[in-house]
């Protein structure tokens, strides 16, 4: 069945930007599971399906319902119509489900990886120094091991009259119990161990994204719409259980779909998706609906006369340098031709 909804239904050609939701359903590699399945049936079981299995069947109930999940998982692979797309290593059919937005004000893009501080240490300095001179890893680590042997003997041999057998004595003093002992070997000694802080790259953060919309409706089918939208997105927020035979005990969850959100603006040539907005299949991580924040009144029937949502959504993947270089927007799960509108629809811009 397909679904369009949009806001507003009144007034469309005022706003040309628009926001685009469309769910996209990932489908698993079931044919795989089925036969681990099998195989997890006949190890326990026994092979019922041979005439030549004459063994009694130890729980009779727990087979039935372990057949009837495996025949429940085949029946529904030979009923999918649709051949799925596959891209990024999933598996994705494109529902014909819509929802049309507004672009929403301050909309917001975070891209941000991971630096991290980290003490290297003498040890640790004198290994990078010796790998950027252009020495191996091993020998690298002996000439650290060298240095640090060397320091230590200083440390007596000296007698503390040199500084380098001086740090090398604060850097023993760290075997010492106690913070304050620590503290009283540099104070006396009036030095204290360089850590060689640096900042290094440890990995790129998940962008998450977040949607601020007001309805206020003009009309009783914008009323209804905006009803509508809510239950939609709340629909797909939540898995669907997984029921275990005949019980109707829940004992698992589907992944809920992702989302394929666009961010466009009407041009004379059409909807053209705008730059630096581009966005990866989402997982809606939240919704928060709140109804009349700045009023108490209410329409006929008791329909809101405002209503404010927020969508909270976070990528199903990071990204990398070649995402920013192409339209990832486009080749990430993209099929041309699949903005459906119905015709009482297709009137108007959002």
């Amino acid at each position: 069945m397909e679904v369009n909804l949009q806001y507003p239904l009144e007034k469309q050609n005022r706003y040309k930007g628009r926001i685009s939701f469309q769910p996209l359903q990932v489908i698993p590699i079931e044919e795989n599971a089925i036969r681990q399945l099998d195989k997890a049936i006949n190890r326990k079981f026994g092979d019922r399906t041979s005439s030549e299995s004459t063994g009694d069947i130890v729980n009779s109930s727990d087979f039935i319902e372990s057949i009837d999940f495996r025949n429940a998982a085949i029946t529904d692979i030979q009923n999918r119509d649709v051949e799925p797309n596959i891209s990024a290593g999933l598996r994705i059919t494109r529902l014909k489900e819509f929802c049309h937005l507004y672009i929403p004000t301050a909309l917001a893009f975070n891209d941000n990886v991971s630096i991290s501080g980290m003490a290297l240490g003498a040890g640790g300095q004198a290994v990078s120094g010796a790998l950027q001179s252009g020495g191996s890893v091993v020998g690298s680590i002996f000439e650290s091991a060298k240095q640090a042997g060397s320091s230590f003997i200083d440390t007596f041999v000296s007698g503390f009259q040199s500084e380098t057998a001086k740090v090398g004595a604060s850097r023993l003093s760290r075997v010492l119990p106690g913070e304050g002992l620590q503290s009283g070997v540099n104070l006396s000694l009036q030095v204290v161990s360089n850590p060689n802080q640096r900042n290094i790259f440890s990995g790129v953060n998940l962008r998450t994204f977040t949607f601020a919309f007001k309805f206020v409706p003009l009309s009783p089918r914008e009323s209804l719409e905006i009803e509508n939208i809510i239950e939609w997105f709340r629909k797909e927020l939540y898995p669907e259980q997984i029921v275990f035979g005949r019980t109707g005990v829940p004992y698992g969850y589907k992944f809920p779909n992702l989302f394929d959100v666009k961010i466009k603006y009407l041009t004379d040539n059409g909807y053209i998706q705008l730059k630096n907005m581009e966005i990866l299949p989402c997982y809606l991580q939240s919704i928060q609906h709140n109804y009349n924040a700045s009023s108490m009144t209410w329409h006929r029937g008791g329909k809101p006369t405002e209503v404010d949502m927020n969508l909270t959504f976070v990528e199903y993947r990071t990204l990398g340098k070649k995402d920013i270089l192409k339209a990832y927007s486009q080749n990430e799960f993209d099929t041309a031709g699949q903005e459906i509108l119905s015709e009482s629809r297709n009137t108007g811009t959002l």
